[in-house]
């Protein structure tokens, strides 16, 4: 069952083709809102070429736009 307590601040993009393009995602996230914070996920398992992130918004509501 879904319930509000389990929406997060977080949001995982994955399948991002790995050519040097985070300045760009984070550019494209921050227009539904500010960005506290990224990181690229190394350990997380991708396809190959493509790289993972953990985006923090600073408001949930803006979390979910994003999805």
């Amino acid at each position: 069952v879904y319930t509000i307590n389990l929406e997060s601040r977080y949001v995982m993009v994955q399948g991002v083709p790995a050519i040097g393009v985070m300045t760009e995602l984070i550019q494209l996230c921050a227009l539904y809102g500010i960005v506290e914070e990224y990181r690229p996920l190394d350990e997380y398992p991708a396809e190959e070429f493509t790289e993972v992130y953990l985006v923090k918004f600073q408001k949930l509501t803006s979390a979910r736009y994003t999805v």
